[in-house]
């Protein structure tokens, strides 16, 4: 064999030295306190490579002796340092890719654990069925007989917007009025009943007159507005958006009832009130009309008698159906004095917004100002809830759905409201 030159097995020891592997170079374990599987290949990889050293230098010692090196053990020490680039390369890839995985603390966004991070909501409801045995409530919202998919027909698939056209009335008041939080059943409502302003100039020596406050507390207490309907499983499962429809029109119902209850109250004359009305006895200033009032005429007396206590009115209550009485207004002439029946008539009244409610018994009104002197309380806000576990439920298939709400609601200042009959 031909002797290898000292300058060739120098060139080609160099080439390796050039690119030492350094697999671990920067790596953070994930755990500084203990060593876990991983730190422990790292240092069995760094003591194999503490012995390749031993031998790289073993062999340089003995290789500085050849003279010469033959061609085809050049070309093999070559492709060696070749392939030794390309692994130093791979390895520190891998390297700076488990650095990357320890930083970032990535998960995979298909395991259990990650989709159960990510819904916490599901840990919630799965702990409430544990807790209630088969309840959970429904986290968008936000009748008695038995909806089930053989009452609705073979081809109620296949239907196409009809929920969509239900007829429901507009909840215009709700949205008027402001509902405090509230943590306890039983709210004091604090009302000035009477006042008598006295002051006036004193002479000298003479007595200063003497004021009056009569104040009153109203107990109010936080009662509950509900619902159910009873629904199969099988429509559950298989009519997701009628099931919406129905949570959502139970919701409905509840707010309907609610907005009722501000307007005529709960009728209780004993104990604890959930609900003074708005057009109740003894919470308004009533205004009589004389013959010749008109509607429009009754409602601008309203206006200045509720404002005569320092708190300006801000609407004004109307059925539907009186106000397309007042639209219909005709002056001498038959024309119309809201205007053109094709102009776009906006429900205002003495510069006052119309809130058209239902609620609203026909032939009467109401004026004052609700953001002051209405006081609403909510307890607990509407909310939709299902059981499997009532009554034979479970062996019928059945879910029992459920919507409610506590709260309750009071006239607060009622001389800055005033309120009556239209007309005689």
């Amino acid at each position: 064999m031909k002797a290898l030159s000292k300058t060739a097995v120098n060139l080609a020891i160099s080439t390796i030295a050039a690119n030492p592997a350094q697999p671990l170079h920067g790596l953070l374990t994930r755990d500084t306190n203990s060593q876990s599987e991983l730190d422990q290949l790292a240092v069995q990889f760094r003591d194999r490579l503490g012995q390749l050293d031993t031998l790289l230098e073993r062999s340089r010692n003995q290789l500085a002796r050849v003279e010469d090196i033959p061609d085809d053990l050049r070309a093999q020490l070559e492709a060696r340092s070749s392939e030794i680039r390309d692994l130093t390369g791979q390895i520190e890839d891998i390297q700076q890719r488990m650095i990357d995985g320890v930083h970032s603390r990535s998960e995979d966004p298909d395991a259990v654990a990650s989709i159960l991070i990510r819904n916490k909501d599901i840990l919630d409801q799965a702990k409430a069925i544990l807790r209630s045995k088969g309840k959970f409530q429904f986290n968008d919202l936000k009748a008695r007989n038995v909806v089930t998919l053989t009452g609705i027909g073979a081809t109620a698939q296949f239907a196409q917007n009809d929920l969509s056209r239900t007829l429901a009335r507009p909840l215009n008041l709700l949205d008027w009025i402001s509902f405090t939080p509230i943590t306890n059943e039983f709210v004091p409502l604090l009302r000035e009943s009477a006042y008598e302003i006295m002051a006036d100039i004193v002479l000298e020596g003479a007595d200063k007159p003497e004021s009056s406050l009569t104040f009153g507390v109203v107990d109010m207490k936080a009662d509950t507005i509900a619902h159910w309907i009873k629904v199969s499983n099988q429509l559950i499962s298989d009519m997701p958006t009628l099931a919406a429809y129905i949570e959502g029109r139970l919701a409905y119902g509840v707010r309907l009832k609610l907005e009722a209850k501000i307007v005529v109250g709960d009728g209780r004359t004993t104990g604890a009130r959930t609900f003074i009305g708005l057009i109740e006895a003894d919470q308004f200033i009533e205004v009589t009309p004389v013959a010749e009032d008109t509607a429009i005429d009754v409602i601008n007396k309203a206006k200045y008698k509720a404002s005569a206590g320092g708190l300006l009115p801000e609407a004004i209550i109307l059925n539907p159906e009186d106000w397309g009485t007042i639209e219909r207004i005709k002056g001498d002439d038959g024309h119309y004095i809201f205007g053109s029946p094709g102009a776009a008539v906006q429900p205002v009244l003495w510069g006052l917004p119309v809130i058209l409610s239902a609620a609203m018994t026909l032939g009467k009104y109401w004026v004052g100002n609700l953001t002051l002197g209405v006081a609403a309380f909510m307890r607990e806000d509407v909310a939709v809830e299902l059981s499997t576990e009532d009554g034979n439920n479970f062996t019928k298939n059945l879910c029992t759905i459920r919507a409610e709400m506590r709260g309750c609601c009071g006239v607060a200042i009622p001389d800055a409201c005033a309120s009556g009959d239209l007309s005689l």
